[in-house]
C-alpha cells in the first residue's frame, strides 16, 4: 500500500524561467503553434498524442529545438527505449501533470557523472511518473541516449538526453526541491541554454 506524503515538487520551468522560456504543453491543442524560442515541457499522456502530433514534435526538435518529456511511453515514440521499472520501497504522492494530478514515486537516483548536467552530483531525489501497474517511468540506458540519472542499481535511466537532428530531447523525472535537485535543474538549464547536443 502506497503512503501519501506531502512534498514540494519542483515542476519544469520553476527555476528555469529566468534563463529559458520553458512552456508547458498540456494538451495536443497546444501543438498548433510551436515557438522557435521556447523550450517545451510535454505534460500530455501518451494515449492523447496522435502519430501526427508526435511527427510534428519530432520535426520541431530536429529543426534545432529542445523538448522535455516526463513519460517514458512518449519518449519511446521519440527514439528512446522505454523501460519502466519497479519503484522498490519508494513512497508515492501526486503532482500536477497537464490538466490532472498524476501519481509519482519518490526515489533516489544516481548521477552518472558523464554529462555537464550531472557534474559534481552523486544522487538526486526524484519523483518519477508512477503507472497503474506500479512501475515508474524510465528508459533503457543504451545507445539510444546519454543517461544522466539512473536507478540505484543502474539498470534503468530516470533521466537521459537524446540528440535529434539539430535539437535534443530531455527525458527526466520531476525533482524534489532540495540542494541536489536545485543543482541538477540549474546545471541542466545551463546545458540546454548552450544549444549543444
Amino acid at each position: 500500500m502506497r503512503k501519501l506524503i506531502p512534498l514540494m515538487l519542483l515542476l519544469a520551468g520553476a527555476l528555469w524561467a529566468v534563463a529559458l522560456n520553458v512552456v508547458d504543453l498540456v494538451s495536443p491543442a497546444d501543438l498548433t503553434h510551436l515557438a522557435k524560442d521556447a523550450v517545451y515541457a510535454l505534460k500530455v499522456d501518451d494515449a492523447a498524442l496522435s502519430p501526427a502530433d508526435v511527427d510534428k514534435l519530432s520535426k520541431w526538435v530536429q529543426a534545432g529545438h529542445c523538448l522535455i518529456v516526463y513519460d517514458c511511453k512518449v519518449a519511446a515514440r521519440l527514439g528512446f527505449h522505454a523501460q519502466p521499472v519497479a519503484p522498490g520501497n519508494a513512497q508515492s504522492t501526486t503532482t500536477q501533470f497537464g490538466k490532472d494530478a498524476r501519481p509519482v514515486a519518490v526515489m533516489d537516483a544516481m548521477s552518472t557523472g558523464r554529462h555537464p548536467a550531472v557534474q559534481w552530483l552523486t544522487s538526486v531525489t526524484v519523483a518519477a511518473l508512477l503507472y497503474p501497474d506500479n512501475t515508474v517511468s524510465a528508459v533503457a540506458p543504451d545507445s539510444s541516449c546519454t543517461p544522466l540519472l539512473t536507478t540505484v542499481d543502474q539498470k534503468a535511466a530516470l533521466a537521459a538526453v537524446r540528440p535529434l537532428g539539430k535539437g535534443k530531447i530531455v527525458f527526466k523525472p520531476f525533482v524534489i526541491t532540495n540542494p541536489a535537485g536545485v543543482q541538477f535543474n540549474q546545471q541542466l538549464d545551463d546545458w540546454m541554454a548552450t544549444g549543444k547536443n
